[in-house]
């Protein structure tokens, strides 16, 4: 008999054609399903494992589920297919999606991209997949039906998870009937300190391997041959195994332990009996001694290191850019979508892609943090992750430590491991506290933002600020964690109400303060400040300014500061009011550009000029509460650095701005002309 497999992880499906199978056996599909169904259960399972549901169907070779002797056709196919078919598969598609320049050590990606040439390890990586085993096991199956015919049986179970190993020897119905669920092992004791060792590895951040054990009853003696090496049982059986991804090691019988033994104590002696003829009363050899089968039961074992550890990987293109001695741009386009490249001291890379349709390139997410207003919208588009969701209320005033802490709850739950992508789905809240989540969770996990508001896409997407509020205080508890991918999607505009437009117009003014292109391109085109095409077009530039910022100061040490330009009085009346943060931003403008006119040497038309976009922008004036109850807020501002001051980056020229030390009671004085300005 012969077996050959075809089909890619991503691909459509895998298949495997059986040939030499006689006629007339019957199919059991019901068992192959089972089969394939233990083959996704297990303690500790991949994410990869909650996406499909594998079942196999035949596509020749049988009628009515009877075999023909025709070569048998199976396939399984692959659910998730339906979220690569854009960039995977075998008819036209636009092969430069989710092209792949991570390579991991332990896998096939870097050596077969250099044996078979190219830059995408998804090309290497979709083939040598382990999901091939899927197929593997349909097909497996039928060979089990058919030893089964011949009064062969075959059973397994984990003998060693990790450190625990199970050294005690067992009958093959003992293993049948008492294999415990979950982990497969035998005793109940050492299966629990197994699945202890599991979770502490998760925890950690790692995997682990372990050693299967597998028995077969009934096998006549003489299969194989002593003749040739081709021929040999035991050759064959452990290139099977050897064959299967991430096994090791394979042993016969007492295997590597024969080595360490007196050759008494490694040989079953032969006895005679008229009644059992010729028989052995141990089975040290495993069943097989040169290269056939001896009549006892078959003993195989199969050492499988742990699968992967993501931390590992090593990025390609960095590896090339360091040998070439020169630096890579940090801004790429191809096919309508640009890339961007945030890399600064002691934070890790992350990379921006800009434009519409985007998000369907994100090759996958372990679980995702939405808010309930996103869910409603874009339910569908997420439920095509397959991952586990987090729903919290919409809304800043749900940014907090009860919201985090249920966020971190649902993913213990989901056993997100460290090398998890956590992606966060929605707008600023949602990135703020998803990344905190992230950063938190096993103290850190892969985090990739997919901003949906234009708030969340000019600001903050970028930059790896997050943070909850605590205490009255905004953003207080939080960390620096830059995001490893942002996909920066346009489309999802279309979709946000007019307040929500005009909340982000409150990052771009700002960011038109501060970069004098940028203000010269609204100020030319201020009629076509709420026209969706141009706001697109907008996005990127504002992007691409922020993260030449984040670039010299990645943790805000100091020339970040200048994105705070509005924003200290923003947060207090964003603490004070039912404003939006960018709507709080406008007025925080306003307010400084006047103090600014009045504490510091500025062009006065500039003010004027910036003032009127913010005020554009705002749209309604808002009514707010009076400075000696908002006041106080300002003194809880993080910049402020002396006491009874308040720290503000005010504008003063065309991209300048300057940091302004204001004694609190002048402070005061300003927000209650503030109010009357607006």
């Amino acid at each position: 008999m012969k077996i050959t497999t075809a089909g890619e992880s991503h691909g459509k499906g895998l298949f495997a054609v059986i040939e030499g199978l006689p006629a007339g056996l019957k199919l059991d599909i019901e068992e192959i399903n089972a089969m394939l169904s233990l083959r996704q259960s297990g303690y500790g399972r991949g994410a990869r494992q909650k996406i499909e549901a594998d079942t196999a169907e035949i596509f020749s070779g049988a009628r009515n589920c009877i075999t023909l002797a025709s070569p048998l056709t199976i396939a399984v196919y692959n659910r998730d297919h339906e979220n690569w078919k854009e960039c995977f598969s075998p008819e036209a598609c636009d092969a430069s999606m989710r092209t792949l320049s991570d390579v991991r050590p332990g896998h096939a990606d870097l050596t077969g991209l250099k044996k078979f040439g190219g830059s995408d390890a998804r090309n290497v990586l979709e083939r040598a997949s382990a999901r091939e085993t899927a197929v593997r096991v349909a097909a497996g199956t039928v060979c089990r039906q058919l030893l089964r015919e011949l009064g062969v049986e075959i059973t397994g179970y984990v003998r060693a998870a990790g450190s625990v190993e199970d050294d005690k020897e067992y009958s093959f119905e003992e293993i049948r009937k008492g294999r415990l669920p979950e982990l497969f092992m035998l005793d109940p004791v050492l299966q629990t300190r197994a699945m202890r060792e599991i979770d502490e590895c998760r925890n950690a951040g790692d995997t682990l391997g372990g050693v299967a054990e597998i028995r077969v009853k009934g096998l006549k003696s003489g299969f194989g041959s002593c003749m040739t090496y081709a021929e040999k049982l035991d050759a064959r059986l452990c290139a099977a195994m050897m064959s299967v991804q991430a096994i090791k090691g394979v042993e016969s019988g007492a295997g590597f332990g024969a080595a360490r033994r007196r050759g008494s104590a490694v040989h079953d002696e032969i006895y005679f009996s008229e009644e059992r003829g010729f028989y052995r009363q141990t089975n040290r050899a495993g069943g097989i001694e040169g290269g056939m089968s001896n009549g006892e039961e078959l003993v195989l074992r199969a050492a499988m290191k742990r699968n992967r550890l993501r931390t590992c990987r090593r990025r390609m293109r960095a590896a090339r850019r360091r040998q070439a001695g020169r630096a890579e741009s940090p801004l790429r386009e191809h096919r309508g979508m640009k890339e961007l490249t945030i890399a600064a001291d002691r934070c890790e890379e992350s990379r921006i892609f800009f434009g519409r349709g985007v998000s369907s390139r994100i090759e996958r997410a372990d679980f995702v943090i939405t808010d309930s207003n996103v869910n409603r919208i874009y339910g569908d588009r997420i439920a095509q992750w397959n991952a586990p969701v987090f729903v919290m209320e919409a809304g800043e005033e749900h940014k907090n430590e009860k919201t985090l802490f249920s966020a971190l709850e649902a993913m213990k739950d989901a056993g997100l491991m460290r090398g998890d992508t956590v992606l966060a789905f929605g707008g600023g809240v949602v990135g703020d506290l998803g990344g905190l989540a992230s950063a938190l969770y096993m103290r850190g996990t892969n985090f990739v933002s997919v901003p949906t508001t234009l708030l969340a896409q000019v600001d903050a997407s970028v930059g790896g600020k997050t943070a909850i509020d605590f205490r009255g205080v905004k953003n207080l508890v939080g960390v620096f964690r830059q995001p490893s991918r942002v996909y920066v999607d346009c489309s999802y505009l279309s979709t946000l109400p007019d307040r929500e437009i005009r909340c982000g117009l409150g990052e771009i003014v700002k960011h038109a303060a501060l970069d004098g292109a940028l203000f010269d391109r609204l100020v030319n085109n201020k009629a076509r400040l709420f026209d969706l095409r141009f706001l697109e077009d907008t996005v990127f530039g504002n992007i691409e300014y922020k993260a030449s910022v984040v670039r010299r100061d990645a943790f805000e040490a100091g020339a970040r500061v200048c994105l705070n330009l509005g924003h200290t009085t923003a947060h207090v009346y964003e603490l004070a009011t039912n404003l939006s943060h960018g709507e709080c931003v406008l007025v925080g403008i306003i307010a400084e550009a006047e103090i600014a006119a009045r504490y510091c040497e500025t062009d006065g038309a500039y003010l004027e000029a910036l003032k009127a976009l913010a005020r554009l922008a705002l749209g309604k004036t808002p009514k707010l509460p009076a400075a000696e109850t908002v006041a106080p807020l300002a003194r809880l501002d993080k910049k402020n650095s002396e006491k009874d001051t308040v720290a503000l980056t005010v504008p003063v020229k065309r991209g300048e701005y300057k940091i302004l030390q204001l004694p609190y009671e002048a402070y005061e004085k300003e927000l209650k002309l503030t109010g009357e300005i607006l």
